[in-house]
């Protein structure tokens, strides 16, 4: 019989959290037009609105909505920090910059770098929300037991240093591992083909 700790680690395995928001994501960027014309001539106000859209029509079909919510303006705000974590501070400056001279690629991967931000970020999400119930309903020796099983199973995955901590400060360490827990699994299923 699995153990609860099993059943959390098949809940947020890549499968069910990086494969599943990323095959969303990618039928968003499928489905949406990346080549608009006359980019060299955009401004601000052009871009803003086109990113908007684009976060908005990725939203809605990631979470499967049948009607977008908000408009696009919302939408850029929303979900403009996943840009501003790829290009800083001035990223709408640099980014309509790119745009305009469609240099590193252009359009297409300030898309493409927005949607994998995303990607992480809602993955993320879903990963942490169910590592949260599982870890606020073991008592500190369910913790103990939990940290000792995870190293058993999955101990080969981590560095040394990681797995010290996790041995010293299981009810520390743990949760931090479990957060990274799909991305060690798809880096290690990816390194394994």
């Amino acid at each position: 019989m699995p153990s609860r700790l099993d059943n959390l680690l098949a809940a947020i395995a890549p499968a069910n959290t990086l494969d599943d928001v990323g095959a969303r994501v990618d039928a968003a960027m499928n489905s949406f037009d990346c080549y608009p014309v006359g980019l060299q001539a955009w401004d601000w106000d052009d871009l803003e609105e086109y990113l908007g859209r684009f976060f908005q029509h990725v939203a809605c079909t990631a979470f499967r909505l049948r009607t977008p919510t908000g408009d696009a303006h919302t939408h850029l705000c929303m979900h403009a920090h996943v840009l501003e974590a790829e290009y800083g501070r001035n990223w709408s400056k640099i980014v309509l910059r790119l745009v305009r001279t469609g240099a590193e690629g252009g359009l297409p991967v300030v898309l493409r770098i927005a949607a994998r931000r995303l990607i992480e970020r809602w993955s993320g999400n879903r990963t942490g929300s169910l590592l949260s119930d599982y870890w606020e309903n073991l008592s500190e020796d369910e913790q103990q037991g939990a940290a000792e099983e995870y190293l058993e199973k999955y101990g080969s995955l981590l560095s040394r240093e990681v797995r010290e901590q996790l041995a010293a400060y299981p009810s520390f360490a743990l949760p931090r591992v479990l957060e990274q827990h799909p991305q060690l699994v798809a880096r290690a299923r990816r390194l394994g083909r």
